[in-house]
Formats: C-alpha cells, structure tokens, sequence
C-alpha cells in the first residue's frame, strides 16, 4: 500500500501503542519490540515496490548507523557525567543494548517510512519537531521512572531538545546522501 498518510498514520499507531504499554509496564525490551513491528508495518507496505531490495539495503546502512552514532554519543554523555541509563537488562559499556537493537530497527523503520514522502525544507523542520519533542518527552519519562538520570546540568529542555533536533535533521541529511543518484546498480 502506498499511501504516505496510511503509513505515517499506521507508523504512528504503532509508536502510540508501544508507548503506551511501556507507560502501563515500563521495561526496556518493550522499545527494541516496538522497532520491530514498525519495521515488519513498513516492510509489509514497501515490500511490493519494485525497488525493494534497495531500499532494504539502505534503510539498514541507516538503521545501522544510527546504532552507531547513539552508542557512541550515549557512552560520550556517560563519561562525561550528563546522563546515565539504568535497569537495562544488559549494557553494552554505558548502552543499554535494547537501545542498539532499537535503533537500529527504528532507524531502518525510518528510512522506509519517509521514502514515502517528497521532501522540502518545511517538512524537515516540521517532522524534525514533531519527533524531537517526542524523543523529548520519552526521556523526561524516562528519567521520571528511573530508567535514566541527568547529571551535571543536563536537562531534558533544552539540552536534550537541541539534541533530537540535531540527530533528526543529520537523520534526515543522511536520508538524502544515501538516496542520491549512484553510478553503480545494485539490483543484481
């Protein structure tokens, strides 16, 4: 199905309910569970496309460097002292690991879910806002949970803020780079 409000909607159905199980029974495994079916919503609605198998190969590059980039800014955070994450049930260094996992299915789930859209500069901005605040409000529940603690003068307004709205407008750059025209085919 191709329609971009179907698959925004339905990719936000998704991300509502996640959220509001985890609100009733927080648990980390809840997040990476909750990437996991917005990227099998966005898989079932892509995997008709012809060009398919490239954009599983890129939304995964994506998925996988934003594993990458949040790992290495969560353990940079944690050393520093401005954030620490708490009852995972496994950490990589200061990482919970179903944060990892989650973002690298989100990022993926991502990928496919804005392919659907032609972007401008206002859209950016607005999507950009609309999950930076939500990002946001995720860690201020966090926090208020004990799942996270700020530390040294790191607050969720505007320290976390200005954050989320850097990590989505590189999210949305690299969304971009990765989507330009290449001199290769990878359809073989």
């Amino acid at each position: 199905m191709q329609n971009p409000l179907f698959n925004a909607l339905g990719s936000f159905v998704i991300i509502f309910v996640g959220g509001a199980i985890f609100y009733v029974s927080p648990n980390w495994l809840l997040m990476p569970i909750t990437a996991l079916v917005w990227l099998a919503f966005e898989i079932w609605r892509t995997s008709k496309r012809n060009d398919f198998k490239r954009k599983m190969i890129l939304a995964l590059i994506m998925g996988l460097s934003l594993a990458i980039f949040d790992f290495v800014v969560e353990n940079l955070g944690a050393r520093l002292g401005y954030w620490l994450s708490l009852k995972s049930n496994f950490f990589i260094l200061a990482v919970p690991v179903e944060i990892v996992f989650t973002c690298l299915l989100g990022g993926a789930a991502f990928f496919l879910l804005i392919s659907n859209f032609h972007w401008t500069f206002q859209k950016i901005l607005l999507s950009t806002a609309l999950w930076s605040i939500g990002g946001t409000a995720g860690e201020l529940y966090l926090n208020w949970i004990g799942f996270m603690r700020y530390q040294n003068g790191w607050k969720s307004i505007p320290h976390a803020l200005a954050s989320y709205i850097v990590v989505w407008l590189l999210l949305h750059g690299f969304y971009r780079f990765l989507n330009r025209p290449l001199d290769i085919d990878i359809r073989s």
